[in-house]
């Protein structure tokens, strides 16, 4: 089963430590900082930065999930993105 699962993260400070939280839930209520897509390639967790805006971090969640769509009925991505 080709992987096509997409998820967004955002780095928060909370109590003095930066760690990762899952965006899910928030959607509607993100705010500016800096911002992840974590997928995975076979068995292996990737994770991309996507910038620090939260309407653009969306646009790129939604372009991996094609992308990995894509992958997985068979297409080929000549250059990969890189959160670009």
């Amino acid at each position: 089963m080709a992987n096509k699962s997409v998820v967004l993260y955002q780095s928060v400070k909370i109590k003095n430590k930066w760690t990762m939280r899952r965006a899910e839930g928030m959607l509607r209520n993100l705010t500016e900082g800096s911002y992840y897509v974590s997928y995975y390639d076979g068995a292996q967790k990737r994770m991309e930065s996507v910038g620090r805006d939260p309407k653009e971090a969306l646009k790129q969640v939604k372009k991996k999930q094609l992308e990995l769509l894509y992958v997985a009925q068979g297409g080929q991505i000549a250059n990969p993105s890189n959160g670009s």
